[in-house]
């Protein structure tokens, strides 16, 4: 079977020539908006393995354990519109700027919703303001709306549910420490330096110790990087 060669050489002549009206500068002058189509779809795909790449999530699940209230030091969360309920043994109470006091130095304190501060000391009290439409504190309830109140003592027990910061700074943190991808025994801090970069999660106490749980992007302990490969 003879070869035909001039066919062969004008394919290539008319691929070569589609080729450079397609993708060459003058050629798209010439085509216009024709060519428009293969474009978008080439940049749909470069598109789409950029953006893949970029945000692919990488968190970290992560729970601290048996960490004393006074590692919570000079934390503040703003509170807006959920619910508080813990038990405090109080040293300051005031309502509508009018002080409260109470025969128990044990109080439940229940709101209907808090828009607010929870803020943390270091010498482990916690204080409670803001305003909310129900307040309940031991037997005394009071429904008004906008209620101002300030609550300030040595924390029992409570739970905040809804924790989202971009950053946990711990300047000194003791408690036991996991990770999700951990191999081995968890790590025991000891006044230990910790940040936990967009953390999404829970702070809770009971039993004089408090609970961190929830996911990271990444955690850095004494200045050492921790994140997911």
């Amino acid at each position: 079977m003879s070869v035909n060669w001039k066919a062969i050489l004008s394919l290539f002549i008319v691929f070569a020539i589609v080729g450079l009206l397609i993708f060459s500068p003058k050629g798209q002058k010439i085509v216009g908006n024709r060519t428009a189509p293969i474009g978008s779809f080439i940049k749909t795909i470069s598109g789409k393995v950029t953006k893949s790449g970029i945000t692919e999530t990488k968190t970290l699940d992560v729970t601290l354990t048996d960490v004393s209230p006074s590692s919570l030091g000079d934390l503040e969360f703003q509170i807006k519109g959920d619910r508080f309920q813990g038990k405090l043994e109080y040293e300051l109470i005031s309502l509508l700027d009018s002080s409260v006091n109470f025969d128990e130095r044990e109080v439940d304190v229940q709101t209907g919703g808090l828009t607010g501060t929870v803020s943390f000391f270091r010498n482990g009290n916690m204080k409670i303001t803001g305003k909310t439409n129900s307040l309940k504190i031991n037997s005394m309830n009071l429904e008004k709306q906008d209620t101002n109140f300030l609550i300030t003592g040595k924390p029992i027990s409570y739970d905040l549910p809804n924790i989202n910061e971009k950053k946990l700074e711990f300047s000194y943190i003791s408690g036991s420490l996991k990770w999700s991808g951990l191999s081995g025994i968890a790590p025991m801090l000891s006044n230990d330096q910790l940040e936990l970069i967009n953390f999404d999660g829970s702070i809770k106490q009971s039993n004089e110790l408090v609970t961190i749980t929830g996911k990271v992007d990444k955690i850095i302990l004494n200045g050492v990087e921790i994140s997911k490969t």
